[in-house]
């Protein structure tokens, strides 16, 4: 179900503007990214989140998790 909202969403914002959007799993974080590309010339505009802050999330909660093992 949320792979046919990405491909209808990128449809419709393709309608709109000149943009692609490719959604990923980042696997630190298991977080969705989304990339928004210029449809013409492959170039990335913006990533949302941004990877370092997926990086981030996904170190905090490695680091959470060693904390709360060792305590439990």
């Amino acid at each position: 179900m949320i792979a046919k909202l990405a491909v209808d969403a990128q449809k419709n914002l393709n309608m709109i503007h000149n943009v692609n959007l490719t959604f990923t799993i980042h696997e630190a974080s298991g977080e969705i990214m989304v990339a928004v590309s210029d449809e013409s010339t492959g170039e990335v505009i913006r990533k949302i989140p941004t990877f370092e802050v997926l990086n981030l999330t996904g170190k905090l909660d490695e680091i959470i998790g060693i904390v709360f093992d060792q305590k439990g």
